[in-house]
């Protein structure tokens, strides 16, 4: 199947779910546009910031689309350098002010007493598997479950039974048992302690994210925002904390032969 066709038809089955809007956000306070993967640690750094700071979370590319929309914002976040290049090549980002957070995997999730007994990526193309991803267009782990069913030649089309907005959208229907899996971040556990991450074996995963944080274009007071970017990139050990990796050795030990990023056939 090619591509165009695979993400058509996963972003057209079964329901979505509505993410954050700030279209009519007004504050005198930092904005900060972040992919909902980002919810965890970024809320700890905030908390120990000096400053009214207003976080916006979502699918990273809706995000995005609201932040030129309103053409108000002062930090970016997604949760992949896709979009991060996107939110450059869109006149959105300095460019020169991104920084690298971390590294995150696209994993199996289930829930914790895994009725299914889904052990393996190849489970997901089982007849009776409910499965979940986010929409590739607009959601980083999106892009990340699509290339992995397409690089390990598997067929869940059949299985999809919803697409979602974000993240965090995906975690909410695995929990309240909508669907059996769906494929997220290898952070999934920190959301919540009902649900347990798989691992696909190293040489199955093609590419894991690397997240970034920008100045946005739009930012009123570019010398603040700057402030509150080197806030942020200074407590990456936080990151850590909560699952995410910062170290590239790590990283090689859980996904050898997997590329950074650059998962630019979105739009092919």
């Amino acid at each position: 199947m090619k591509r165009r066709d695979f993400l058509l038809t996963v972003a057209a089955a079964g329901i979505s779910i509505v993410g954050v809007s700030a279209i009519t956000l007004r504050t005198n306070a930092l904005i900060v546009y972040a992919g909902s993967v980002n919810i965890p640690p970024l809320e700890e750094i905030i908390s120990e910031y000096n400053g009214d700071v207003k976080a916006v979370y979502g699918g990273s590319g809706n995000i995005l689309s609201q932040a030129i929309i309103s053409k108000k914002g002062d930090i970016y976040i997604p949760g992949s350098s896709e979009f991060m290049d996107l939110a450059i090549e869109k006149g959105a980002i300095y460019e020169e002010s991104v920084r690298k957070l971390a590294y995150i995997i696209p994993v199996i999730v289930v829930r914790k007493d895994n009725p299914k007994n889904i052990k393996h990526l190849g489970d997901l193309v089982k007849d009776d598997i409910r499965l979940a991803i986010a929409n590739p267009k607009s959601v980083a782990i999106g892009l990340y479950a699509v290339e992995m069913f397409e690089y390990n030649g598997l067929d869940v089309k059949k299985n999809i039974v919803a697409t979602t907005k974000s993240f965090s959208d995906l975690l909410t229907l695995l929990k309240t048992g909508a669907v059996d899996a769906i494929i997220g971040w290898n952070v999934a556990e920190v959301f919540s302690p009902d649900l347990k991450v798989i691992y696909p074996h190293p040489e199955e995963i093609p590419r894991v994210a690397c997240v970034e944080i920008g100045i946005m274009r739009f930012a009123e007071d570019v010398e603040k925002a700057g402030d509150f970017l080197e806030f942020v990139y200074e407590r990456r050990y936080i990151y850590e904390k909560y699952g995410f990796i910062t170290s590239e050795k790590k990283l090689r030990e859980l996904a050898p032969n997997a590329k950074v990023g650059g998962n630019n056939w979105k739009n092919s």
